[in-house]
């Protein structure tokens, strides 16, 4: 096993529909670095998930993640090469990431491994503690567009609302984290700066990365004939229904068409300093009575929103993280369609029944 991979590892954070897969379109587009968006999930799916953490669950882990990958995304993976660069090394959740990470590079011809894992930025001193030397990049995008494109993308009838609560605290945590780490190891940047300037950025990128800045980096018409389309792929915008096309400066402003008045008065209600903190212009709409009734009785509407609200009213603070257990495939949207649950699906119930198979098969382990 080439263990000197990777030679180096970053994970990319931020909100649902914040931007992340634009800066993972940027950073693919690079010869060296690879960043995975739905395929490994270290936090959600395998970090303390296995304890105790033996040979016996290592195997089992990956078992369910070869399910998982086959029947969500039809992606197939070698668990036997994996265990064995695992049996090379040690037992250990850092090694199995390394493994895992190893095995991908190997398949793209890659030299720097990543992860685009959303609503995982409180994870983040976490990742840094167990791979010191790796690199993060926090992003944060205007909570309206935020909350606009996750109301298209979600099945959620009122929990959708959770996307302004999250984007509170993944601002929160842009500006706090660049207090607590060295620039050589974190930063964290504006998607509107990315369509704006992606050159600029796409440097930003590269220069934390200890990498050469390449021009493809900011040729999005050039990236469909570099990505293979299923490890590697360009993002899905719900606002056009269709895989992004690069620096669209149309969508910064596609929430003024798709929000209604009451919503926009609520997000605007509650995200307003760190809309003036990071410098987006507040509209200028004319808000009823009803707008702020109509958008507070929504919260009080659902037990979980509400008590985000409460938590909000007496010490400013959001949150991470959505009503539904990001375990649960019952909670998991559909790959095909927006609105659509992945269990209802053929794939999803064929799922399924592979875990349980699984299951059975380690009974009693």
């Amino acid at each position: 096993m080439n263990l000197e991979l990777p030679e180096g590892k970053i994970l990319i954070s931020g909100t649902m529909r914040g931007g992340s897969s634009l800066v993972t379109n940027i950073l693919n587009s690079h010869s060296k670095v690879m960043v995975l968006g739905e395929y490994v999930h270290f936090f959600r799916f395998i970090y303390k998930h296995y304890d105790p953490l033996t040979r016996g669950n290592i195997e089992r882990m990956l078992d369910e993640m070869s399910a998982r990958l086959y029947y969500r995304y039809r992606v197939k993976i070698d668990i036997k090469s994996i265990l064995e660069d695992v049996d090379s090394t040690e037992i250990s959740y850092t090694s199995v990431y390394n493994a895992i990470m190893r095995y991908y590079l190997k398949k793209l011809g890659k030299k720097i491994a990543g992860e685009d894992a959303a609503l995982n930025w409180t994870t983040i001193p976490e990742y840094l503690r167990l791979f010191p030397d790796a690199k993060v990049i926090q992003i944060c995008r205007d909570p309206r567009s935020i909350l606009a494109s996750w109301h298209k993308a979600s099945y959620q009838k009122i929990n959708y609302l959770d996307a302004i609560f999250n984007c509170i605290d993944n601002m929160d945590k842009c500006k706090n984290y660049t207090t607590i780490f060295p620039k050589e190891t974190y930063i964290y940047v504006k998607y509107e700066d990315i369509i704006n300037n992606p050159e600029k950025e796409a440097k930003r990128f590269c220069e934390l990365l200890g990498i050469e800045f390449e021009p493809i980096m900011i040729h999005p018409e050039k990236w469909d004939e570099m990505f293979d389309g299923t490890y590697v792929k360009r993002g899905w915008s719900s606002h056009v229904g269709k895989m992004t096309k690069g620096f669209d400066s149309s969508r910064m402003g596609a929430w003024k068409d798709s929000l209604e008045d009451w919503e926009l008065c609520l997000c605007e209600y509650l995200a307003k300093d760190r809309l003036n903190e990071f410098n987006y212009e507040l509209s200028d709409n004319k808000f009823t009575a009803g707008d702020i009734h109509k958008g507070l009785d929504a919260l009080r509407k659902s037990p979980y929103l509400y008590k985000r609200f409460l938590t909000w009213f007496t010490s400013n603070q959001g949150g991470e993280g959505n009503p539904d257990d990001a375990r649960d495939p019952g909670t998991w949207g559909s790959t095909e369609k927006n609105k659509e649950l992945f269990i209802h699906t053929e794939d999803g119930k064929a799922y399924i029944k592979a875990m349980e198979e699984i299951k059975n098969k380690y009974q009693g382990d």
